[in-house]
């Protein structure tokens, strides 16, 4: 399972434990009948995913987003249930993948997190909330669409995840302990390409000054732990305006995690890595 944490700044990208800021996500102790979908429903409801994707694409020309586009337009088209009983993740296909023989993923978009069953559906959305998480033992998207964001991180985000449907079609060391941070690093850093391919405005100017923020931070062990820096004004100069506070907390933490890994990439390459793996394992990656 790999997971996009909302932690930290609803991070989509944290630098905190999920524990350090307030739920963004409604708690609902109350079990509720999940609402049932249709596949034409869902399909709907993938559409803004499929748009921000669209969008990197359109700016980038990135060989990768073709594929992955393809991949999630062959979608299997999936929704939660309670078959199994309260301690299962159970999913349901409505529409199989239209090319049967061609790269495929499971998708399922969380639209209500109260509609979802009760049991691990609902602990999943409560107690480690999420922004979009893949499984590849189910090779299975879940996206949040209850999740406020602008369609530019929606679009990474699932860049992020894809990129570990990619991952679990190749050979790797799965043995390894190292293997998962790794993953997530080499996810990181597949997201944070794109990132820097797409020009922002102000862009290397918002990038410049976390950098500079963080060497401090990361120079001084009695320095607190890093967080996004949300009062920085060439935020909504570079993103566009936020109708949300969470999805500017998204966007903050985008950049600080983008900043963090820069200012390691100074380091020798072996110290990097390290490094990379032990900061996103102070963001529950183990």
């Amino acid at each position: 399972m790999n997971t996009r944490f909302l932690a930290t700044a609803a991070i989509a990208c944290a630098i905190l434990p999920p524990s350090s800021i307030p739920q963004s996500v409604p708690r609902s102790q109350t079990a509720k009948a999940p609402v049932i979908q249709s596949a034409a429903a869902v399909r709907a409801a993938l559409q803004p995913w499929l748009r921000a994707m669209e969008g990197l694409l359109s700016k980038t020309k990135d060989a990768e987003l073709v594929l992955y586009l393809q991949v999630l337009r062959n979608a299997a088209l999936m929704v939660p249930t309670g078959e199994g009983g309260p301690g299962a993740l159970a999913q349901r296909v409505l529409s199989p993948p239209r090319e049967r023989d061609r790269p495929w993923i499971g998708v399922i978009v969380i639209e209500s997190h109260k509609d979802l069953p009760a049991g691990r559906w609902q602990q999943l959305a409560s107690v480690s909330d999420f922004a979009a998480e893949y499984h590849d033992d189910t090779n299975t998207i879940y996206l949040r669409s209850d999740i406020p964001q602008i369609p530019l991180m929606r679009g990474l985000l699932v860049v992020h995840e894809m990129r570990h449907w990619w991952q679990a079609g190749h050979a790797g060391t799965t043995t390894d302990p190292e293997s998962r941070p790794r993953k997530e690093v080499d996810a990181y850093q597949t997201e944070f390409r794109i990132l820097d391919a797409l020009m922002l405005p102000r862009y290397q100017e918002l990038l410049a000054t976390e950098m500079f923020r963080i060497r401090r931070l990361l120079a001084d062990p009695k320095q607190p732990p890093i967080q996004p820096n949300m009062s920085n004004l060439l935020l909504e100069q570079t993103f566009g305006k936020f109708g949300n506070p969470i999805a500017k907390q998204m966007a903050a933490a985008e950049i600080t995690v983008r900043a963090a890994f820069a200012e390691l990439d100074t380091l020798p390459t072996a110290t990097a890595l390290r490094r990379k793996t032990d900061l996103l394992r102070s963001l529950g990656y183990n």
